[in-house]
């Protein structure tokens, strides 16, 4: 089938779901299904690529998709026992659906992606047996490469096994360098329960404050010791900041508690 993105923008969302999985079947994907119309948990086809088996919601829109898509997304890739979860659009998503993305390993496909869909359509799939299919297209046609990251890139090349291991060792990100790992939070390479990072915050808070209040007292006694000062307040400094980096790690922990995903 000839696609365009005129006829694209004009199908109806279930019509827009079966000419994705359509577009997806004729560039290598296997065991491509669309979901029911209702009660499909956020996801709309599930496709295999490789060893990789992905959830992906489609997205007729007009507007940049936003924050909510990549949400249902992540969660619905967990009821289908998927290995990658990814939104797929005729538009393009907000910064804000990128950031949300990056943080939890969502795809995001916007419309270049299904340009090259629809440029690498292999009609030749329909005339002979899947399998064999498979190889014919990876021989004569461009891989198509899909936009991700270079840790997504390595994940997606490791088994199913790999992935699931690597996910609990490393655990869902909650602020910069803190993670939620079987439902406590690391940092430090350390793990904690909730109530143990917040005396934690608590105890190294006020010991900030107490250093940096201290640094007069230097200047006043020991002028000499002016080095060990500024070695003192760019300590303080650091551990205000990491302070707020806990603060954020237990917010966003709070987040996914309520939301089920911990």
């Amino acid at each position: 089938m000839n696609y365009t993105f005129d006829k694209l923008d004009q199908m109806e969302g279930h019509d827009f779901e079966y000419a994705i999985a359509d577009l997806l079947r004729h560039n290598g994907y296997r065991d491509v299904q669309v979901t029911q119309g209702s009660g499909d948990y956020g996801i709309d086809i599930l496709a295999r690529r490789k060893n990789v088996k992905y959830a992906i919601q489609c997205k007729r829109y007009k507007k940049p998709v936003g924050v909510k898509a990549v949400q249902e997304a992540g969660l619905g890739t967990d009821f289908y026992h998927c290995d990658a979860a990814a939104v797929i659009t005729n538009s393009s998503f907000t910064k804000q659906a990128q950031t949300l993305a990056q943080n939890t390993g969502v795809r995001l496909w916007d419309r270049t992606f299904i340009e090259e869909l629809i440029s690498n359509y292999d009609e030749e799939y329909d005339k002979i047996d899947p399998d064999i299919a498979q190889a014919f297209i990876k021989e004569s046609r461009v891989k198509l490469q899909p936009k991700v990251s270079a840790a997504q890139e390595v994940s997606m090349k490791a088994g199913p096994k790999q992935q699931k291991e690597e996910k609990e060792e490393k655990g869902i990100l909650l602020a910069k360098g803190i993670y939620a790992v079987n439902g406590k939070i690391r940092y430090f390479n350390r793990d904690h329960t909730y109530r143990q990072a917040k005396q934690d915050q608590i105890a190294l808070l006020g010991m900030c404050w107490l250093m940096i209040a201290m640094i007069p007292c230097f200047f006043i006694i020991a002028p000499y010791l002016f080095l060990i000062a500024l070695f003192i307040l760019g300590l303080g400094v650091w551990g205000l900041n990491y302070c707020k980096r806990i603060k954020q790690a237990l917010h966003q922990y709070d987040r996914l508690k309520k939301e089920n995903r911990l």
